[in-house]
């Protein structure tokens, strides 16, 4: 499933048209089949430039007040990019009882934070809820310094979210695909087009390519989500459950691909149940047990907090039974 902005859909005598918001403070009708005339909309199309898009679409852009993301872009011209690429504070769901209890959480730029816990711990909520899928009871949610729940569209054009159950279009080519993610994002045609060729390459897509997904193995439609998720070069990568599904050389690409990410400068937050992957691929681990997160840190900060053993699987199991314990104590 891809983070893509919400459009708005409305009928024009020159044909069907979908309204996008297409980022740095810009909203653009997108024309199917037709181009928009002067004498076809509001104001005369007086305010309207003509912009090329991926899929040789024509896009018609007007100014609106400017957004989060577009801050954000103006003012890493000028200065250093925030410390912290995601800051929740306090944030809480709730449905027939507590998922997500008072979470305080930070992921700095540059790093890569695994999200560990057992079933039903919150992650999977903790990530919807970063993403905008979710709304909170309360709490805060910053991405890069823009404040997620006040400035959604703004947080979304840095953010990329990957489900444990992607979805994407069967009757589509991977290629076909990435280049309509793409034009959602108005991903320029020429970049659009280079940025597909790399990840189908990275990704070790290429023999798929031009192949419709209806007819792609599970783990295949999984690397052409990531790729989906990628395209747009997002500055905060979120995965749930990135590897279910892959065999040990599409996993292999797929850590490859992270890595390169988090080397570039982008941050990365990813739950998993397979300890030993969060154990040599994460910068810092986080275990969160009943919506509360019990421990964070490196493996040597881990031991250090929990007393367990030397492996992940020591320290994880402990907690996990810690937690337990004082929800049974709470009870």
């Amino acid at each position: 499933m891809i983070c893509a902005k919400s459009c708005t859909h409305a009928q024009s005598p020159r044909g069907r048209r979908h309204l996008i918001e297409v980022g740095a403070g810009e909203l653009a009708w997108r024309y199917e089949g037709a181009t928009l005339a002067r004498d076809h909309d509001d104001d005369g199309g007086a305010n309207y430039r003509e912009r090329k898009c991926s899929f040789r679409c024509r896009c018609y852009i007007r100014h609106r007040p400017i957004s989060g993301f577009a801050r954000f872009c103006s003012q890493a011209m000028n200065q250093a990019v925030p410390s912290l690429a995601l800051e929740i504070r306090g944030l809480a769901k709730s449905f027939e009882q507590p998922a997500v209890d008072g979470l305080d959480l930070r992921v700095r730029t540059g790093e890569f934070y695994t999200l560990l816990g057992p079933n039903g711990a919150g992650k999977t909520t903790t990530l919807r809820m970063v993403t905008g899928l979710l709304k909170p009871d309360r709490g805060s949610i910053a991405v890069f310094g823009i404040d997620a729940l006040a400035d959604p569209a703004g947080a979304k054009q840095i953010m990329a979210w990957l489900s444990d159950e992607p979805m994407i279009y069967d009757k589509l080519t991977p290629m076909e695909y990435l280049h309509f993610v793409a034009g959602l994002w108005a991903v320029e045609t020429n970049v659009a087009e280079v940025r597909a060729h790399d990840l189908i390459r990275w990704l070790g897509l290429e023999t798929h390519a031009h192949d419709r997904c209806e007819g792609l193995s599970r783990g295949m439609r999984q690397k052409v989500a990531l790729a989906g998720a990628l395209v747009h070069e997002p500055r905060l990568i979120i995965l749930d459950e990135p590897f279910t599904g892959l065999d040990a050389g599409s996993a292999r690409l797929v850590k490859s691909v992270l890595r390169e990410r988090v080397r570039a400068g982008c941050s990365v937050v990813m739950t998993t149940h397979i300890l030993d992957v969060a154990e040599r691929m994460a910068d810092r681990i986080a275990v969160m047990v009943a919506g509360r997160l019990l421990a964070e840190g490196n493996m040597d900060e881990l031991r250090r907090q929990t007393g367990a053993g030397d492996s992940l699987e020591d320290i994880f199991l402990a907690l996990v039974e810690t937690g337990a314990a004082d929800r049974t104590v709470a009870a």
